[in-house]
C-alpha cells in the first residue's frame, strides 16, 4: 500500500429493493479501505485481505473504485487522493480451506461481466467506468480470502499474492501518461448479515497501514 490503511464501519438498514428476501432487514457493515499496488521488475503485487463471515450465512458485495478515466481524454481524482495514479482492477475471492488450502468462489474483472444488472451498481462508490470491478455473492459462514489485483490477473496469481503476467504492460498508469509504478485504489466491502461486526480481519500486505472503525447501530 502506498499511504494509509484507512477502514470506517458504518451500520445502516436496507430497503428490500437492494438487498433481497430474508436479508432486507438486516443491518449492512461497511468497510473503506485504500491501497496501492506496485509494478515492480519482475512481478507485478497483489494485496490480499482475509474476509471472516461470522454469521451463518451474509451477502458480501466488493466494489474497486481506481480507474481515473473513462476514454484516456478527461480525468477524475475519483479516489479524491491528490494523486494521478491509477489501475484496472480485477479481484478474485477465496475459501479458505481448514488444511489451508484455498478454493475459488468468483472472480470479476469489469463491473456487469457476470450480469449486466450489476454495472450500474459499481457506479455507486463513483466509477467513472466498468473496468472498476464489482462483485456481489451470498457466503457461507467460514473464512475468505480476497485478492485485488491490476488485470491480467490470473487466478493462481491472485492466490500466490503477486503476478507476473505482462508486467510491462497494462496498468497502472498516470493520467496522461502510461506505465507508472503504482496505482492507487479505494475499495467498499458491505457485508450484510445478522453480525454486526468487521468482516475484514486481516489487512493486505501493504507497506503501512492504519486501520479505524466506527460502528453506529
Amino acid at each position: 500500500m502506498r499511504g494509509v490503511f484507512r477502514s470506517s464501519i458504518a451500520v445502516l438498514l436496507v430497503q428490500a429493493t437492494s438487498w433481497s428476501g430474508v436479508f432486507a432487514a438486516l443491518p449492512v457493515v461497511k468497510e473503506v479501505v485504500s491501497g496501492s499496488i506496485f509494478r515492480k521488475s519482475n512481478y507485478v503485487t497483489v494485496d490480499q485481505y482475509t474476509l471472516s463471515i461470522a454469521a451463518s450465512t451474509a451477502i458480501v458485495e466488493i466494489d474497486m473504485l481506481s480507474m481515473e478515466t473513462p476514454d484516456n481524454v478527461t480525468f477524475s481524482d475519483v479516489n479524491l487522493d491528490c494523486d494521478s495514479a491509477y489501475f484496472d482492477p480485477q479481484v478474485y475471492l477465496f475459501r479458505k480451506n481448514a488444511d489451508g488450502s484455498l478454493s475459488f468462489v468468483a472472480s470479476n474483472d469489469d463491473a456487469g461481466d457476470d450480469n449486466p444488472a450489476y454495472a450500474s451498481r459499481g457506479r455507486t462508490d463513483g466509477s467513472v467506468t466498468s473496468q472498476d470491478s464489482y462483485l456481489i455473492r451470498q457466503l457461507s459462514q467460514g473464512t475468505y480470502l480476497l485478492a485485488v489485483g491490476r488485470y491480467p490477473l490470473s487466478q493462481a496469481a491472485a492466490a500466490a499474492g503477486q503476478s507476473t503476467d505482462s508486467i510491462d504492460s497494462f496498468s497502472p498508469y498516470f493520467c496522461m501518461a502510461r506505465k507508472a509504478s503504482y496505482g492507487n485504489y479505494k475499495m467498499t466491502v458491505r457485508t450484510q448479515s445478522a453480525v454486526t461486526s468487521s468482516t475484514i480481519t486481516k489487512k493486505a500486505n501493504s507497506h503501512w497501514e492504519q486501520h479505524s472503525q466506527d460502528v453506529q447501530l
